[in-house]
């Protein structure tokens, strides 16, 4: 309580009114947990009014809740009841709902109206079923959503890996795909240079004969023009 006490005033001095309004409803809580509903009632009833001033459900909902402990500790059962019906009115939260039922519980048992106490008890024990089944349905789903995105990143991993490995094998089929044509283009070239090569030489021996036939038909001819003289 000393230390919430000091952290209220350093924030007040700092205008941080909310961190204030959340000192104040721990220390009033502090306060019933130690059973001095006097000493909490000014620090919930500043919470409650400050929630009110900013038309805050969520937190109005905490203050009636708070407030409602502080009167059932100073057996004002009525006012107790109103603020803690008030609570059970505003709230969306099915835990401070099931908090508020046996609050309300008790408070009727401290009455002595044991009939109200255990239909409000029974009312409490459906609302905490209720919540502890949406609680455990939440954790489901999340498990679920959790289970769903790891499996997602295995997947994806998976997915990466082969991509990895199909890029990896594309890129080595297109590297050798590469030598072949090359090694196609290579073997071409060779095989056109031979054939002009072969071509070049039989041109050159086809050109070779006609010189040669040609000076043979000269050389006859020679001969006969010899032999004739």
């Amino acid at each position: 309580i000393n230390y919430l006490k000091q952290a209220k005033q350093i924030m007040a001095g700092a205008g941080l009114e909310g961190g204030v309004q959340n000192a104040n409803y721990n220390i009033a809580y502090i306060y019933l947990l130690q059973k001095r509903p006097l000493a909490a009632k000014p620090y919930a009833l500043e919470f409650l009014d400050f929630s009110k001033n900013n038309k805050d459900t969520v937190d109005m909902a905490s203050g009636y809740s708070i407030i409602g402990k502080v009167f059932r500790g100073e057996k004002d059962y009525q006012r107790a009841l109103l603020y803690s019906d008030s609570c059970l009115q505003i709230t969306l939260s099915r835990s401070l709902k099931a908090e508020v039922l046996l609050e309300i519980s008790r408070t009727y048992e401290d009455k002595e109206d044991f009939k109200t106490a255990l239909a409000k008890h029974k009312e409490y024990h459906e609302a905490k079923q209720n919540f502890l089944n949406e609680q455990t349905q939440k954790n489901i789903s999340e498990l679920e959503i959790k289970y769903d995105t790891e499996r997602n990143e295995r997947k994806l991993l998976a997915n990466e890996k082969e991509i990895n490995e199909l890029t990896q094998t594309a890129r080595i089929r297109k590297q050798r795909n590469w030598l072949i044509g090359i090694g196609l283009f290579a073997s071409l070239l060779f095989t056109s240079l031979l054939y002009y090569k072969y071509k070049s030489d039989s041109q050159k021996k086809e050109l070779e004969a006609t010189r040669l036939q040609t000076e043979l038909t000269n050389k006859q001819a020679d001969l006969t023009n010899l032999a004739l003289d």
